[in-house]
């Protein structure tokens, strides 16, 4: 066979022509050939590390991985990922593998006992040791409130949409799409039928706290922006008022998060 170095000398390309630095940056890998399972057990715990220090984080001390969920160590060590290479760390953190959801791998990554639920686990995104974990990706507002995630399969919601829906169509306010309502739309229902609102949003609040009571919460900021994009924002249970509902989407029920 033939060596790369003989076809080079064939052609009109000379090696000290090409520009390396493009080379090595064209050559860095950034995604493996993993599925789903292979985040549900620590089997592979030690190869998948290797694989992402190796390939994104080579700079990084492996000596400083976790053995447990610390909310303040682990932003020590997303900063310090980010500041080897914020792009490679944004593909980590939204890691595309079905069932992964946002920044699940880089919890992977970091604790070392850690491992996922998987897209069929009920409410547990990250089993550390015994401890369980709901992990959700959400985006962080202005007045500290969380917004823009969804809560699993298993809370129905269905028969609060129709009273929301209801509500709205009885004060005769009009929405751009017939099946979603807003924030503003939800503010003027309740502004305008108080007492019929707080009883829905009540039970909503209630199944959505049934939802989180079992396991601990892991908020991690979705935001846009690189600076505050996967940082941990929140490490413990969820309280009854904690919850609020946001708006009506896509045949679903947006709730809030707010821990001021």
């Amino acid at each position: 066979m033939k060596s790369f170095k003989y076809y080079i000398k064939e052609s009109t390309i000379s090696v000290d022509d090409l520009d390396m630095d493009f080379i090595r940056r064209a050559e860095k890998v950034t995604s493996f050939n993993l599925t789903s399972s292979d985040f549900t057990s620590t089997e592979h715990k030690a190869e998948i590390q290797y694989l992402i220090t190796k390939n994104f984080f080579p700079e990084f001390d492996t000596s400083k991985t976790l053995t447990s969920v610390d909310k303040d160590k682990l932003n020590t060590l997303i900063r310090e990922l980010k500041s080897i290479n914020i792009a490679r760390f944004l593909k980590l953190h939204d890691y595309n593998i079905k069932g992964v959801g946002p920044g699940e791998a880089t919890l992977y990554y970091l604790i070392d006992n850690s491992k996922l639920g998987g897209g069929s686990s009920e409410g547990v995104d990250l089993v550390v040791g015994s401890k369980q974990y709901e992990i959700k990706a959400a985006k962080k507002q202005q007045n500290g409130v969380f917004s823009d995630f969804r809560l699993g399969g298993t809370v129905e919601v269905s028969d609060l949409i129709a009273e929301l829906r209801d509500l709205k169509d009885k004060l005769g306010i009009a929405t751009k799409r017939p099946n979603e309502i807003s924030k503003t739309k939800i503010q003027q229902i309740e502004k305008e039928a108080p007492r019929e609102y707080a009883k829905i949003e009540k039970e909503f609040g209630d199944r959505a706290f049934k939802y989180f009571e079992n396991d601990n919460l892991i908020l991690i900021n979705h935001n846009q922006g690189k600076k505050d994009r996967g940082m941990i924002e929140y490490v413990g249970k969820v309280r009854r008022n904690n919850i609020g509902l946001e708006r009506v989407t896509s045949n679903n029920i947006k709730p809030i998060l707010k821990f001021n």
